[in-house]
């Protein structure tokens, strides 16, 4: 069997800042998000969940070691910049900041050879 690690970051639509959560629980309808810890708080935000964007951990991490989430920029050794979406039930890369048009799958040969430069919340020029 082959083990992946469930993870994921939020960025708050609020605040404009990226959080990172602990131990998050859901249930199967997705109606119901809580985390045991949410950056420092001890947080349940099912009621605020749309204040909040979830981007999924791929399981990858890039050329230098860093893990790549959905919403990830990356960019290979061409200076060619991708946007890492879940689509069709896989991580896929897209140069669309709308994430269309793909281009190829997240996977290890796609993803592991490049480095995460930003997502697409912080530095969406980067798609430009």
């Amino acid at each position: 069997m082959n083990n992946r690690i469930i993870e994921f970051r939020a960025w708050d639509k609020v605040r404009k800042v990226i959080r990172t959560m602990e131990n998050p629980t859901y249930n199967v309808t997705g109606a119901e998000f809580k985390t045991k810890h949410f950056g420092d708080l001890q947080w349940f935000f099912s009621e605020f969940v749309g204040d909040y964007e979830l981007m999924q951990f791929t399981g990858l991490l890039d050329k230098n070691g860093k893990e790549i989430y959905e919403g990830d920029i990356i960019s290979n050794q061409y200076t060619d910049n991708y946007l890492v979406v879940f689509r069709d039930g896989g991580f896929k890369l897209t140069p669309e900041p709308q994430g269309e048009g793909f281009v190829g799958d997240c996977s290890e040969f796609n993803c592991m050879v490049r480095e995460v430069i930003g997502n697409v919340y912080e530095n969406p020029e980067l798609l430009k």
